[in-house]
């Protein structure tokens, strides 16, 4: 799974070298199951390159000239669907069985972990083709992980975006609304959203604050994609960064200080970096279903300020599912079970 990390000072003043060799720290840990990509963005300026993270690619400068900072550590996510099998384009030697490490309910797993550095391609297995087309290769590549423009952070006019998760209705979003892009990444469909209805929104005239339009362009997007997720999102134009997330999606803050928040998707990360086994009880949880502003308020305990809620989606999703009678995903079953303590109820 990808992984988020988030350092900002809340009393004004850039980061130092101290905030930046944190941030290093958190992105490396980030690193060690997910090193497909790295990124990151602030208000002046993004990065983005394949491959594991190398902190002497990055500018420290370029960190250090604002007052907070989001990475991003890439684990490559396609669906595949009907496939079983993925090759390597490099030949014989490379051709390894991929193992998936969780199913749902169309089959494969669009969770699936690459050797680095290749681009590659799909035996075609589905019933209709496995007597033709067995031991075939499909010839358009499906992934390639030299591509920098599938790596985080995102972009679309003023707004930038990373995302922890997975979206597994893009295909049918895409053709709904027409998107034409050359990003496979299925991120990027929560951007695209976003930013058209909030580009609707404004082209109404509304007199409405910026960040309600922003708001409530979440909302509508959320009330679409089929998934989970974790989101950061910046505004450019005012300057202000949300964070959300659903359900399933996770993410920590933590406040080491007065004039500091630290935020990391695992948090184990802050268990090893801080040395602390009881650093759970510390952590800020933002609960799911609502949309926060992240503040510059250092006397706050908890700068996280609650601006929308979309939690009926989430309600409304449940009900229509419930009544074509769904069943639920073995994906599904495994996190309702981890979420409940692991054990499943007799």
């Amino acid at each position: 799974m990808c992984e988020i990390q988030f350092i900002k000072r809340v009393d004004g003043k850039n980061l130092d070298e101290k905030d930046l060799n944190t941030f290093i720290k958190f992105m490396s840990l980030g690193d060690l199951g997910n090193s497909e990509a790295f990124g990151f963005f602030n208000s002046k300026k993004d990065f983005k390159s394949p491959g594991k993270f190398n902190y002497k690619k990055i500018n420290s400068q370029d960190i250090m000239s604002d007052n907070f900072v989001v990475g991003h550590n890439r684990f490559a996510t396609k669906s595949f669907h009907s496939y079983d099998e993925v090759v390597d384009i490099k030949g014989k030697e490379n051709n390894k069985k991929i193992i998936p490490i969780w199913f749902h309910h169309n089959g494969m797993s669009p969770f699936l972990g690459f050797p680095p550095n290749g681009i590659y391609f799909a035996k075609d297995n589905s019933k209709e083709n496995s007597k033709e087309n067995k031991n075939e290769e499909i010839k358009k590549p499906i992934f390639n992980f030299n591509d920098n423009l599938n790596n985080h952070p995102f972009k679309l006019n003023d707004l930038v975006l990373v995302h922890n998760g997975v979206i597994q209705n893009v295909e049918s979003l895409m053709k709904k609304f027409r998107i034409k892009t050359e990003i496979s990444t299925d991120s990027f469909i929560i951007l695209f959203l976003i930013d058209k209805f909030l580009k609707e929104a404004e082209s109404k005239g509304t007199k409405r604050d910026r960040k309600l339009l922003i708001g409530d362009a979440i909302k509508k997007t959320t009330n679409l994609i089929e998934g989970f997720y974790s989101v950061f999102l910046f505004d450019k134009k005012e300057k202000k960064l949300y964070y959300f997330r659903d359900d399933i999606g996770s993410f920590y803050f933590y406040k080491p200080s007065k004039n500091m928040i630290i935020g990391s998707t695992s948090f184990k990360n802050f268990e090893y970096i801080y040395k602390n086994k009881e650093i759970f009880k510390d952590l800020i949880i933002p609960e799911s279903g609502k949309i926060y502003l992240i503040k510059d308020e250092k006397d706050k305990k908890n700068p996280l300020q609650e601006i929308g809620v979309f939690r009926e989606y989430f309600k409304e999703r449940k009900v229509k599912k419930k009544a074509k009678g769904e069943k639920k995903s073995i994906f599904s079953k495994i996190f309702s079970i981890k979420l409940k303590g692991g054990k499943k109820k007799k």
